[in-house]
């Protein structure tokens, strides 16, 4: 029998042998999380509820995942990588059991999007110039105001609309929005 070691979380591990492991995640969730100030002080420490896994949507396409891997892990073709599943671990079978395992084991890609949605209309937190609604001069330029989770690494996109702005940004006077100048006379 090979040696095993523990990990962090208490769970059996492989010692360093061949082996593998298989990652997945859900790239379109649609739970949504909630952002929202703790009290009046601008040191006050946000709320942040991120909400993971709270519709069936997200549960059902974890659970397909999870399945998919498992279905991966088991070809033949892996047979020499592989010794024993280790988690979440063969027993692991109804989707109850699985939607448990998930619900301990996941975590965030750590991309954060869309919390400050721009757009042009009313439920939109920040305009098309990156503006935050109601006030004059405040922007938001980062992840945040993407109008969709984007399904891969979000760092190019990220990059995108800070040189974008940064290159050019909006004026104050709302009317000569982009660049567009006014006829004065």
């Amino acid at each position: 029998m090979r040696r095993r070691s523990i990990s962090r979380r208490g769970s059996e591990c492989p010692a360093l042998w061949p082996a593998f492991t298989i990652l997945s995640g859900v790239t379109h969730p649609t739970s949504r999380g909630r952002i929202a100030p703790s009290g009046p002080g601008r040191n006050d420490a946000p709320i942040i509820d991120p909400h993971y896994l709270e519709t069936e949507h997200d549960r059902a396409v974890f659970r397909l995942a999870l399945k998919t891997a498992r279905t991966i892990g088991h070809h033949a073709a892996l047979d020499e990588w592989r010794d024993v599943e280790v988690l979440p671990g063969s027993p692991v079978r109804s989707d109850a059991d699985l939607d448990a395992f998930i619900a301990s084991a996941a975590s965030t890609h750590h991309h954060p999007a869309g919390t400050c949605r721009m757009g042009g209309d009313a439920d939109a937190v920040v305009d098309p110039d990156l503006r935050l609604n109601g006030f004059d001069n405040v922007f938001i330029v980062d992840a945040s105001v993407m109008p969709t989770i984007p399904s891969g690494p979000i760092n190019a996109a990220i990059v995108a609309i800070a040189e974008t702005w940064a290159s050019a940004p909006p004026t104050h006077d709302r009317e000569n929005r982009n660049g567009i100048e006014r006829n004065s006379g």
